[in-house]
């Protein structure tokens, strides 16, 4: 176990003994490593962007050889296990070999041991270290990265403070505040705290000594007073309001707050909020004497008065401040609801569903971000959830809500952040402009969100989120009610879809939107009609000629912007399923997935791009992804469903495609690959001796297999003796002629039966290139008729994967 301490002085060990001080005395060494370890997301980065951040000015193919070489020299200080990897283009930091006191300090915050954090922080990370020709960017997120702790650091001396005054321990409560002080000196919230701590506990002119130094240092550093709060809160001090400090009061809080240190330690409990909130206290100045010989009120006027203060002190001190209610922590999974279109003019809401998606879409975009797609969340539009039971079913920690209202030309947006965990606003803004402006609001919206999640972004992707053009009007509803239409699949929907978008187009032919989705929408039509030529609306439409129409209209989107996902799309599934240009498919679905890391859609067809080169690991990555970002897309679901089922996890296989089904599949050949996955579950259970199981399999996916192969045809039979490795009778059952050719081949492959095996392939199986990775073709892959047989339907040799 590499231990790494970055939190004040810079150590690294290795099994409780000291590491070879060489490896801290490379800076970009030492800065690659913290930033694999710690950027957020935490987890996997892509060598594009590393590059772009610890080599900006070097060429690619030198900047990769740097990166290959700083790598090595981490995996020679370190070892082998220390860098993982995720395919070719993603590297990581293995945590489970990597303690460090970043990483512990915060998740001791997290839990509310606000002691044992304090006891991990001993000042910033990586004090001192200075980078040579690296992008501004790392030295930014390495000032953002330490302020932020900083600040958390402070919150739990608060934190603490305030257990430790509960439990009586005033002394070291002090302490603890003043510490907070001491990081961050100029912290109004820190600094409300602090004397508030000082005022409840009697300790009044310490209260004014503290409040004095904070003023002076505001004054020094920023120009300014202190805020109104704590202005009435020293004059009322200094008046003595209080007229004379308790008798016990002892002189414990110091003259300077930084000279404090811990003497004592205190067992914490549990977490509060990060901050108590600091509002006004009652506006009502005390009664200004006539002569000193008021000074000597009585007893009881004293105490009243005492009472009055402390009524409207506790009352200012203990309403929670929700403007400090918290940066959502690690790997932010946002969710954007549709917003809300006030005084819609339309039945359907095209505008703010619109608005939603772009917004949606923009965000996608930032790679600290997972973001859910819109099919996820347009399941919410129209209903009365609260804001913390949709987070827990999306399974995120952020949620963005908002409205929109027009006023002729004028449109009017309100976005709001929400931590979904406490329910509290992290951040509101209202953004009112011109309708010709709405992509640029957009873009405004989407950027100051992710800049409130502390996302970070390089240069070249705050451009991909940015968009200053202004829209023709007619143009862009035009285009939202093809977008609407579209995201329904349907046939019939997606041809008018088709029509709206070149309406739009006419309107505008530089708006490059509307050419995208016209390219994903002939696409998706001409696919249909590979499959079923009579559905209404495809008829007469050609996989050849669609994709030829959707390339053009792609290429013309991305002549005119760049950034547009879907045309990439478009292009990388033409070029692999129609043009069999596995390595431009390929470099297509990397720009796509470049532009926009939680694309769905584009996850999934990348996943079965790798599917048909036969890597199943890199299809299981894209497929689970997919799922993650998009859990109600039956799409999604399908895709990983099969996946599994490559994989040889029939039961992961068929939990997936059941789910796909439950969410509406419309691909026909989900209850096929469900029914296979079955057969090959109850195959491995009958292996395993558990008959009744294997049978009850079976029976559960006759509904299915009756409906694809007929009812009274004699699979059933036929199946289970396969299944069971009885070849004599199944054999048998092929002597029926009413038996059809799909149960009769897998039979035979299930039994190895390889003569009637190739003569049913060669004379009825249509190929695909999942032949080469579908498991129930295990008993015949290696037998060399059969590789002719696939090399000759598919015009692809076996060794190409």
């Amino acid at each position: 176990m590499i231990n790494f301490r970055i939190l004040g002085s810079l150590t690294i060990q290795e099994d409780n003994k000291e590491h070879d001080h060489s490896f801290l005395y490379g800076p970009k060494r030492l800065a690659l490593f913290t930033y694999l370890l710690l950027a957020r997301p935490r987890g996997y980065h892509r060598r594009d962007r590393l590059i772009a951040i610890f080599w900006p000015d070097m060429g690619q193919k030198n900047a990769r050889n740097a990166l290959s070489n700083l790598l090595y020299n981490i995996r020679d200080a370190l070892g082998k296990e220390i860098i993982i990897n995720r395919g070719m283009e993603e590297i990581a930091i293995n945590r489970d070999l990597v303690w460090c006191d970043v990483i512990e300090f915060e998740e001791a915050m997290d839990k509310g041991q606000f002691q044992k954090a304090i006891d991990f922080y001993k000042g910033d990370m990586l004090q001192g270290l200075h980078v040579k020709k690296i992008s501004n960017h790392f030295q930014d997120w390495l000032d953002r990265e330490r302020a932020r702790l900083r600040k958390r650091a402070a919150d739990g001396y608060i934190l603490l403070s305030d257990e430790l005054e509960e439990e009586g321990n005033i002394s070291y409560a002090v302490e603890m505040a003043a510490k907070a002080i001491q990081l961050i000196p100029l912290s109004q919230q820190h600094q409300s705290s602090y004397l508030k701590l000082l005022v409840r506990n009697g300790l009044n002119s310490n209260a004014v000594r503290a409040y004095d130094e904070y003023k002076l240092h505001l004054e020094k550093e920023l120009g300014v007073q202190p805020p109104d709060d704590l202005q009435l809160l020293a004059k009322n001090l200094k008046k003595g309001y209080f007229s004379k400090q308790a008798q016990n009061e002892q002189d414990i809080a110091p003259e300077n707050p930084q000279s404090f240190s811990p003497n004592k330690k205190s067992k914490a409990s549990s977490a509060e909020e990060n901050t108590r909130g600091a509002n006004k206290i009652s506006d009502q100045p005390p009664v200004k004497p006539t002569s000193k010989k008021m000074i000597f009120w009585p007893a009881g006027a004293i105490v009243a008065g005492i009472i009055i203060l402390l009524i409207g002190f506790y009352t200012w001190s203990w309403q929670p401040n929700q403007q400090s209610a918290g940066i959502i922590g690690e790997g932010h999974t946002i969710a954007v609801l549709p917003f809300t279109y006030i005084n819609a003019p339309d039945s359907i809401d095209y505008f703010s569903i619109g608005m939603t998606e772009e917004i949606l879409t923009k965000l996608a975009r930032v790679p600290d971000l997972s973001v859910i797609s819109r099919t996820s969340v347009m399941q919410y539009l129209g209903q009365q959830k609260g804001i913390r039971e949709i987070a827990r079913e999306l399974g995120v920690n952020a949620v963005v809500e908002g409205s929109v209202q027009r006023a002729g030309d004028d449109i009017r947006i309100t976005a709001k952040l929400i931590n979904a965990r406490s329910g509290h606003n992290l951040w509101t803004k209202s953004y009112y402009r011109r309708m010709e402006n709405i992509l640029a609001v957009q873009s405004e919206v989407a950027t100051h969100i992710a800049d409130e999640l502390e996302a970070e972004l390089l240069p070249v992707e705050r451009q991909y989120i940015s968009d200053q053009r202004d829209v023709n009007e007619i143009a862009y509803h035009l285009y939202l009610r093809g977008k609407y239409l579209l995201d329904m699949n349907e046939p019939g929907n997606i041809v008018s879809a088709v029509e709206y978008f070149e309406e739009s187009i006419n309107i505008d032919s530089t708006f490059a939107p509307a050419y995208s989705e016209l390219a994903l929408a002939i696409q998706r039509l001409g696919r249909i009609s590979r499959f079923n030529k009579n559905v209404t609306g495809v008829e007469g439409i050609s996989i050849e000629n669609a994709s030829r129409l959707a390339m053009e209209a792609s290429e013309k989107a991305l002549s005119l912007d760049s950034t547009m996902v879907n045309a990439y799309l478009v292009q990388a599934i033409a070029y692999g399923y129609v043009y069999r240009n596995w390595e431009q498919s390929k470099n297509s679905f990397e720009r796509a997935l470049e532009l926009n890391p939680s694309h769905s859609e584009t996850l999934v067809e990348y996943g079965w791009h790798h599917l048909r080169m036969g890597d199943i690991n890199e299809a299981l990555i894209k497929m689970e992804k997919a799922v993650s970002v998009d859990p109600v897309s039956w799409a999604a679901h399908h895709g990983l469903g099969y996946t599994y089922y490559c994989d040889r996890k029939y039961e992961n296989a068929i939990t997936e495609l059941e789910t796909s089904l439950k969410l509406g599949s419309l691909y026909p050949n989900t209850k096929k690959y469900l029914s296979t996955a079955r057969l090959k579950r109850s195959q491995q259970l009958f292996n395993k001796g558990r008959e009744e199981e294997a049978i009850a399999l079976i029976e559960n996916a006759s509904t299915m297999l009756n409906e694809i192969w007929g009812h009274n045809t004699g699979w059933k039979k036929t199946i289970i003796s396969a299944a069971m490795g009885q070849r004599a009778e199944t054999l048998k059952s092929f002597k029926n002629d009413s038996l059809p050719n799909p149960p009769r081949l897998y039979s035979s492959l299930m039994i190895g039966e390889i003569e009637v095996a190739l003569q049913l392939i060669d004379q009825n199986l249509r190929f695909n290139h999942r032949v080469f990775i579908d498991p129930i073709f295990d008993s015949i892959r290696s037998d060399v008729r059969f590789k002719k047989l696939v090399e000759t339907k598919l015009e692809r040799k076996f060794d190409v994967l």
